[in-house]
């Protein structure tokens, strides 16, 4: 292996190396740390992974296959110089190639399915409230959610079960509708979608979903507490809503869309926040791109000596 070989694999190792780092302290910064803070910073820290060893995998496939598929190559590239300089197997680059293409129609797919989502569930909630952002329907269920409305200029309303609304105190409605309305105000369903799509380019980064869904859910929750002045009424609030028949469809946000427990505890005994975690998981984030750069930077330099003819 060339030097130049090493320092190639060297630098697309190291997304992944870092993608390792974060399970000890992720679902820690998502139940511990600033709720607003650790939705953005894991949510983008998902992304930065998805998108740097997409780049990785990519490149590889790309620069590994001039021999193979010389007619997607620039004609002017010296595939014996390019070989001289960086020796990426057929098999592996062909292996990245297969790959890459199989998590990007993934990612694809899940955009696809959560765009969908959401507009047969806007257009759903328009029909039950055609005018205001709030809709209090009859059924046999209880049942609460926002939809949010990403197909039309409306922020996007509120569903909420006559049936649930009976059984909460006039505090702990205003608690539950000022929980759905933060989920709107702050756009969480692009969070939601964001580190879904991630997940689907990116299968290591699978498990952060829970952890944003939880920070989105706190931060909601820390939303209504002060809009109603009293934690406990929206704990309360909390523990209501948990005994829904039913779950908030696909391409909405409910209440108890996450660990309803923990966040009860959370906001009845709140613990000191922790702000490591998000220096962490800046400079993971930092480190990823500056070594995927790097890597980008590397391949240049080769492909540049490839088109001279130099080795």
């Amino acid at each position: 292996m060339t030097a130049s070989t090493l320092l190639y694999v060297s630098l697309g190792l190291a997304p992944f190396l870092v993608s390792a780092l974060r399970r000890r302290w992720s679902t820690g910064f998502a139940h511990h740390g600033p709720p607003g803070a650790a939705a953005l910073a894991l949510t983008t820290y998902a992304l930065t992974l998805a998108l740097t060893q997409g780049i990785v995998l990519c490149l590889t496939a790309y620069l590994g296959t001039i021999e193979l598929f010389p007619v997607v190559h620039p004609s002017d590239w010296s595939a014996s110089v390019l070989g001289a300089n960086l020796r990426i197997p057929a098999w592996c680059a062909v292996g990245c190639a297969i790959v890459a293409a199989a998590l990007l129609a993934r990612a694809g797919a899940r955009i696809v399915l959560s765009l969908s989502a959401v507009r047969t569930t806007n257009a759903a909630s328009r029909r039950l409230a055609p005018s205001a952002d709030l809709a209090v329907v009859a059924g046999a269920s209880r049942v609460a959610f926002a939809a949010p409305a990403w197909f039309s200029r409306r922020r996007g309303r509120i569903v909420v079960s006559r049936e649930l609304l009976a059984v909460m105190t006039v505090p702990e409605r205003k608690a539950l509708i000022a929980h759905e309305r933060s989920h709107l105000r702050h756009a969480h369903h692009l969070y939601a979608l964001v580190i879904r799509v991630a997940a689907a380019a990116n299968p290591l980064v699978g498990d952060l979903v829970a952890p944003v869904d939880h920070a989105c859910e706190r931060w909601a929750d820390r939303d209504a507490a002060a809009a109603v002045g009293d934690p406990v009424i929206v704990a309360h609030a909390l523990g209501r809503a948990a005994l829904t028949d039913r779950r908030a469809p696909e391409g909405a946000l409910g209440a108890t869309h996450s660990d309803v427990v923990s966040r009860v505890r959370d906001l009845l005994e709140p613990q000191p926040t922790d702000r490591r975690a998000l220096i962490r998981c800046a400079l993971l984030v930092a480190v990823s791109w500056a070594m995927t750069l790097a890597l980008v930077a590397h391949g240049h330099a080769i492909v540049e000596l490839a088109e001279q003819g130099l080795s």
